[in-house]
């Protein structure tokens, strides 16, 4: 799923027109990230944005007989949390 999809879903679950993210690259990135901690850390991940970049958890679910939350499910449940 892409962070599109993930953000279209999000805005299904609180009834608000969905939008795509932004990017945060290049010169901005650098120059904010010197002084916001957390845009330091989007940073250092930035690899992840530039391909596609899938995370395959089957190993992790057959060896610990684990089934992840469905994403509308944990969005919703997050935001019953808020």
């Amino acid at each position: 799923m892409s962070s599109t999809q993930f953000a279209g879903l999000i805005a299904q679950e609180v009834k608000v027109a969905a939008r795509s993210p932004m990017a945060l690259t290049g010169l901005p990135l650098t120059v904010l990230a010197r002084v916001i901690p957390i845009v330091r850390e989007m940073a250092e991940i930035q690899y992840q944005a530039n391909a596609p970049f899938v995370i395959d958890g089957a190993k992790f679910a057959a060896g610990f007989d684990f089934a992840p939350t469905p994403h509308r499910e944990a969005i919703q449940q997050t935001l019953a949390a808020l």
